[in-house]
């Protein structure tokens, strides 16, 4: 057997190792974790019971205080009243008082044996003796004939005749608040006395059976071939809350993974042994490719590609091609057996301070064992020549130094088209810039035009009203509002479109129905006597954003005026409407632009949102809709699409809530 299959199996058997170690570790952790759910199950269930019980022992509580004021002899009438209404509150089938003169008063007719002595009954003789609340042991009660416990507290009435009050639980009422409680894996809960009875159970052949598990008050886990038992403790009528797991659903999982752990663990080292066989058939094949890749590198060093020389760890030049030899200009058997930093020839060619550089990069390459690169330039009968030197250092397997590959390269070409490609990226970068500069301009233009033509409507206004003597103080600020409102305008405008190709704006929380209305009043003058109407459509009263408001206003002004010059030009529509209609979904919002204009040609579909691309012939500078989507993705980090060309026309414009800084 090889080091390598002994190394083999070595491995693979610890990896079993682990496996079980896995499998053993899970199991405790599953273990604990299924004593936690248990522990915690039954806690909750344990005060849960309680807490019903002390109800029903809170009413019986009550009932005794009031009926111990109380002559049990002349005020029957009014005890059995009480017991009925306390009977009612707790949820009791019924309700009695027995004293020791045998009388019994009860929230329902009671038909007394002859033979009936109420000091001999069970539950008078507990409840006396304990002098306190006491839940009693099952009993057929002989009024319901059902099985039951009495829930009793002792009393005296005003004669100072002893006697117990009970409240009567049939036990089907136990049950079912028992059964409420459910168990992962088939779990159950059942009830034991304190003789460890069962008394309540899902399996009605198991009642009243001796649970022959150890129980006490501490909860102790049980784990027994089939079933995994947690247990709590009732204080009131001493009982055991019992919870019973399916051990082999628990463990399922668990088994589960090891046969799947094993499985892999004989796959892999099934794997592993016909690897290594594989590599044993393989070995001599690899040692031909070896012998062949060193016949290719010798041929690779003997090539013309670039320059190669070889030396040992004494410095003592053992090998270097023609190519070298042509790129320093001495002849071919100059360097042989010649010392690497001892020969004065070797870099004749090369400026002093280019030799230096080289030395210091070989001696670099020998001390630190790292691969050295330089490019140096000089110059040659008026022209640039570059040289690309690479040294790379030969280790064996003990990483010592055993000698160094040195190539040279003339990148003289290389550089010089580097330099050539530097150049015209610097011309196409300043034409970028114009253009952006171009682009500017004309977008403000576009949206310059309308404010300007609102600002002088506006004055005239104020001219005209002046001159027909109407001129009143609401006017004027209104309209003088109005003037002030564009001028701002005109001013965002500047600043929006300067900031997107300088990106340096701030953004600000908004509201979305805000910023529209602002819109809208600075569009007024445009729709006036246009017969337009823009309606507003949201769900909600407010849609908070956090973005670049003034860009959003923007996209949003040129959409709604191209609606308007297509309604305008739709001379035949008597109807005339731009829609704005605002979704919250999920994270974004959606703003959808539509009117019932006269559409968009299909000859321009495919180039609408390119540059210098108008619908409106020479009105339009065709920058609206493409500025229009570059601010959309590229500041507002949404989106700005056509959903319908016609019928109606509608533009779906998309961003996020809340936009993510651009730094870029």
């Amino acid at each position: 057997m090889s080091k390598r299959t002994g190394f083999i199996l070595f491995v693979s058997m610890l990896f079993f190792i682990l496996v079980l170690a896995n499998y053993f570790i899970n199991l405790y952790i599953l273990r604990s974790a299924i004593n936690d759910l248990q522990v915690n199950a039954i806690e909750n269930a344990s005060k849960q019971i309680i807490k019903w019980t002390e109800e029903k022992i809170n009413v019986v509580k009550n009932l005794e205080k009031l009926i111990s004021n109380m002559d049990h002899i002349q005020e029957q009438y009014a005890i059995e009243d009480l017991l009925e209404h306390s009977s009612s509150v707790a949820d009791f089938p019924y309700m009695f008082v027995g004293y020791g003169d045998n009388t019994i008063i009860s929230s329902r007719t009671i038909i007394k044996p002859l033979t009936y002595s109420t000091i001999a009954m069970p539950w008078y003789r507990e409840t006396i003796r304990n002098e306190d609340i006491t839940i009693t042991n099952p009993y057929v009660s002989a009024i319901i004939d059902k099985l039951v416990v009495a829930v009793c507290s002792p009393t005296k009435d005003k004669r100072g005749q002893s006697g117990v009050v009970c409240g009567i639980l049939p036990l089907k009422y136990i049950e079912n608040e028992i059964l409420k409680i459910t168990l992962p894996y088939d779990g159950n809960v059942f009830l034991l006395d304190k003789n460890k009875r069962i008394l309540v159970h899902k399996e009605k052949e198991k009642l009243f059976k001796k649970f022959n598990q150890k129980i006490d008050k501490e909860g102790t886990l049980t784990i027994t071939k089939d079933s995994i038992f947690s247990q709590g403790f009732i204080k009131y009528g001493n009982w055991y809350l019992i919870s019973q797991l399916n051990k082999e659903k628990v463990y399922e999982k668990v088994d589960l993974q090891l046969k799947i752990n094993l499985t892999i663990y004989v796959i892999s080292l099934i794997i592993f042994l016909w690897l290594n066989l594989f590599y044993n058939r393989t070995q001599k094949q690899s040692d031909e490719k070896l012998e062949i890749s060193k016949n290719l590198m010798k041929h690779f060093l003997l090539s013309d590609i670039r320059g190669c020389l070889i030396a040992d760890d004494k410095e003592k030049v053992t090998y270097y091609n023609n190519e070298f030899s042509k790129l320093l200009y001495f002849s071919e058997n100059r360097l042989s057996d010649k010392n690497l930093f001892e020969c004065t020839e070797f870099f004749k060619r090369l400026p002093l301070w280019i030799t230096d550089c080289i030395s210091k990069q070989l001696k670099a390459t020998k001390e630190k064992h790292k691969t050295y690169t330089n490019t140096f330039y000089f110059f040659e009968k008026k022209e640039k020549v570059f040289l690309f030197f690479t040294s790379i250092p030969v280790l064996d397997a003990k990483k010592e130094y055993k000698g160094v590959i040195f190539f040279v390269e003339d990148v003289t070409k290389k550089e010089m088209s580097k330099k050539l490609k530097k150049e015209q990226e610097d011309i196409l970068f300043q034409q970028s810039k114009m253009a952006d500069l171009g682009e500017m301009i004309g977008a403000i233009s576009h949206q310059w035009r309308q404010p300007l033509n609102s600002i002088s409507l506006l004055i005239g206004n104020i001219l005209q009203f002046k001159e027909m003597g109407y001129l009143s103080d609401e006017v004027f600020k209104d309209n003088l509002n109005r003037v002030l409102t564009s001028a701002h305008y005109l001013s965002d405008t500047i600043d929006t479109f300067k900031n997107f190709y300088l990106p340096s704006r701030k953004m600000e929380s908004f509201d979305i129905i805000e910023a529209i209305e602002e819109t809208k009043v600075i569009l007024e003058p445009h729709f006036k006597n246009s017969g337009i109407k823009i309606n507003v459509i949201y769900e909600k009263t407010k849609y908070d954003c956090y973005s670049y408001k003034n860009e959003l206003q923007q996209i949003i002004t040129v959409l709604v005026l191209n609606s308007r010059d297509s309604l305008l030009d739709d001379k035949n529509n008597k109807n005339k409407f731009i829609k704005i209609t605002i979704k919250e979904i999920q994270d974004k919002y959606n703003l959808k632009i539509e009117d019932n204009g006269l559409g968009i040609q299909p000859a321009i579909r495919k180039t609408l949102f390119e540059a210098f691309k108008t619908t409106k012939g020479e009105k339009g500078t065709g920058n609206g809709l493409y500025l229009s989507r570059l601010i959309a993705r590229n500041k507002l980090f949404g989106d700005l699409t056509i959903i319908s060309y016609k019928n109606p026309t509608t533009f779906l414009f998309t961003f996020p809530k809340i936009t993510k800084d651009n730094d870029d």
